[in-house]
């Protein structure tokens, strides 16, 4: 059997619910518990898109993002965490999307709920884009509720990044110059480098005007 023939029959032998028809890759539980479980790893750029809710357990990021370029549509679905953290285990850290030290990274149209923080992208992550979303980051620890995180965008450098059309329950930290436009956030907290000495509340980013028309 020749080589051309083997590779025909391997794609064919592909999971249906492997790729949407327009090429993204698609996720939902299933796929998830297929590749390993949960964090589901994103280790290459392209498009990816939900095709179910999530249901993550505790103690693990829903996703981790490992890679540049990568567009994350959540395509109207819900990641849902625990919701419940003991206090003092660490347990609470984790995410529904986790990113260090990546760019053009876009999260869009989709809600997230039950984890204390829902969208973190650390260190040298910048050129971020968080869109159409709905954050809900209260949530319960050994019985009485905490607010935590919904956001939190760029720590090491300038984020260059922005957020629109968004509902986020809980903070949102910034790394300067960033954007917030058309949004509901409970609070922001802005960073402004090289000095990274820590955040400046409530002041808006400045120059944040200066990052909007690479994202229209």
């Amino acid at each position: 059997m020749n080589k051309i023939l083997l590779g025909v029959i391997a794609v064919l032998l592909l999971p249906a619910a492997a790729f949407a028809v327009d090429g993204q890759i698609l996720i939902n539980q299933a796929t998830v518990m297929a590749a390993g479980g949960f964090p589901y790893k994103i280790t290459q750029p392209g498009s990816y898109k939900l095709s179910g809710n999530l249901s993550v357990p505790l103690g693990v990021h829903a996703i981790a993002i490992t890679a540049d370029g990568v567009t994350l549509d959540l395509n109207g679905f819900s990641i849902i965490g625990p919701g419940v953290f003991p206090n003092g285990s660490g347990q609470y850290a984790f995410a529904a999307v986790f990113c260090a030290d990546h760019e053009r990274i876009t999260v869009t149209n989709g809600s997230v709920s039950g984890f204390v923080n829902g969208l973190l992208f650390v260190g040298n992550s910048r050129f971020i884009v968080l869109d159409k979303l709905n954050v809900n980051a209260n949530t319960s620890m050994n019985g009485q509720p905490v607010s935590g995180g919904a956001a939190v965008v760029g720590v090491n450098v300038a984020a260059y990044s922005l957020i629109r059309d968004s509902i986020f329950l809980g903070q949102v930290q910034l790394t300067c110059p960033s954007l917030i436009r058309d949004s509901s956030v409970s609070a922001v907290e802005t960073n402004v480098p090289p000095d990274g000495s820590g955040f400046d509340f409530p002041r808006q980013c400045t120059g944040a005007a200066n990052i909007v028309a690479p994202f229209q």
